[in-house]
């Protein structure tokens, strides 16, 4: 296929692929692989070869997603509140832009927060982005680039940290520079037609409850580095991406939703806005899991994995069809077959669940 291997392995649409590959292009760790040439190369980070690789403190995981060793001290280090912080504000309409992306990329420390949210002043016509920077001392602000622009009709927001490669051991809170974003919706805004972010490395990416009355044509999220996790999200499509991280969260897909984890878990709930949703969680290494409501979904399913046993179930077992059982995938239908919903659960190394609550 051409695509980087541990990107190759992941089951689902075209586009999940291509947007995965996007973010191993982006944010994938050179350092993390180039000594390994085979299928499963992801697998094989080992610490000794490069700390960061592999392992990854994430914002409240679940247990399974837990690293048995106590986390080391530079992961939870850098705290705002004892740093230096640094404020730039970025405004457009969203009359004037309908589509907006904000891209974060350099060694940003351990600790940033990007923050999907909706005015509470009834005064707010246009869309702001408060990107705060928070560094041990005042001549790394330096180093932080922050800037937004027209990118062929979509304001784009970028902030880069160039440099900052070199950590001393063990590490010192003069070194630190992290960040918070915050992106603002005016209180009447109904619809906004696309959102991306490209996020390199992030404590989380998420939203705050406001959030509930946006409706997106389409929301993209991706991460090298983190944890994705929105509460009822409510877009047209819906794609959500972590090299290494988590993706977990509630959303609200009228057409299509896919969130995947190379290096992690997907694990998502998701209600249907429509009666025709296409739904996709997926993962290389980690689990995988789909929570669909019991009574708001018909159509075909496919649970795959490598290795275990693809997992389904249901209030009522009778609504559940398995039409192919193979020891390394089920595929069948919930109530009603080929209605135009689809659902596909699939992890290479890890379990697959597909649930009906």
């Amino acid at each position: 296929m051409g695509f980087p291997p541990q990107v190759a392995d992941m089951q689902g649409p075209d586009e999940l692929t291509a947007f995965m590959q996007q973010l191993q292009t982006m944010f994938g760790e050179e350092d993390c692989h180039h000594h390994h040439h085979h299928q499963d190369h992801v697998t094989e980070c080992d610490a000794e070869q490069n700390a960061h690789c592999g392992k990854l403190s994430i914002a409240f995981p679940p247990e399974y997603a837990r690293h048995p060793r106590p986390p080391r001290r530079h992961e939870t280090f850098c705290k705002p509140e004892e740093l230096i912080p640094s404020s730039n504000v970025l405004e457009f309409s969203p009359e004037e832009f309908q589509r907006a992306a904000v891209f974060l990329d350099g060694p940003f420390s351990h600790g940033g927060y990007v923050t999907i949210d909706k005015s509470t002043d009834s005064e707010a016509q246009d869309i702001k982005v408060n990107v705060t920077t928070y560094v041990g001392r005042k001549e790394l602000q330096d180093q932080v680039s922050v800037g937004g622009y027209d990118h062929e009709g979509q304001y784009s927001v970028q902030v880069k940290r160039k440099g900052g490669h070199h950590h001393r051991k063990p590490p010192v809170k003069e070194d630190c520079v992290t960040y918070s974003i915050h992106v603002v919706f005016p209180s009447h805004l109904e619809t906004y037609e696309d959102l991306d972010l490209h996020i390199k490395k992030a404590l989380r990416i998420q939203s705050t409850p406001g959030l509930d009355t946006l409706t997106f044509d389409k929301f993209r999220a991706g991460v090298g580095h983190g944890a994705i996790v929105f509460s009822d999200l409510k877009a047209k499509t819906i794609q959500l991406g972590a090299l290494y991280g988590v993706v977990m969260g509630e959303y609200s897909p009228s057409e299509k939703f896919v969130s995947a984890a190379v290096h992690g878990v997907s694990k998502v709930k998701v209600h249907p806005a429509s009666e025709h949703v296409n739904v996709t969680s997926a993962a290389v290494v980690g689990p995988a899991s789909a929570e669909l409501p019991a009574d708001g979904f018909k159509g075909n399913f496919l649970v795959g994995t490598w290795s275990g046993s693809p997992v389904i179930e249901a209030p009522n077992p009778e609504d559940v069809h398995v039409v192919k059982n193979k020891y390394t995938f089920k595929a069948g239908y919930y109530k009603e077959k080929d209605t135009g919903s689809n659902v596909v659960v699939h992890s290479k190394h890890g379990d697959s669940e597909l649930l009906f609550k």
